[in-house]
């Protein structure tokens, strides 16, 4: 029931769209949530564009972690690091979050090697890794038997 709400979400938006009414930034962050609960990684990527492409406000690094966790879930870590790059071009700056959320993307994704390059450059960045971090690395590491690393 948890992962059907999305469907809710994305159909309480559109009418405030089509209106021409402006959505809040809080309207779109609870639609990209409710996506990433759903595992509906397009859709969230999609109403993130649409933020972009409206004009009307700035995404903000809330609804950029939630369309990269939404990537992660779905094994898109492609998407995800694309998702970061768009996050690096803006005002905007990651944070631990954003660095979790791509790590676990990247463990999703089978991707051992980039999920240690992430950690490594959150440190060399001075953003301080959590509990959360470390352990989505070891289990990246973990997942893929390539325990040496961890």
């Amino acid at each position: 029931e948890k992962g059907e709400k999305w469907q809710l979400a994305l159909g309480l938006l559109a009418p405030i769209v089509i209106t021409d009414s402006t959505p809040s930034v809080i309207t779109y962050s609870a639609v990209i949530s409710a996506c990433v609960k759903g595992a509906q990684w397009q859709r969230a990527v999609h109403v993130l564009a649409s933020v972009r492409r409206r004009g009307v406000s700035q995404p903000n690094l809330i609804m950029y972690n939630a369309a990269i966790s939404a990537c992660g879930r779905s094994e898109q870590w492609q998407r995800a690091r694309d998702l970061l790059v768009a996050v690096q071009s803006t005002y905007l700056i990651p944070n631990v979050i954003t660095c979790n959320a791509l790590i676990s993307a990247c463990r999703a994704g089978g991707q051992w090697q980039r999920a240690l390059e992430l950690l490594a450059a959150a440190l060399k960045a001075d953003l301080l890794p959590n509990i959360i971090t470390y352990n989505a690395v070891i289990i990246s590491c973990e997942q893929s038997e390539e325990w040496q690393p961890a």
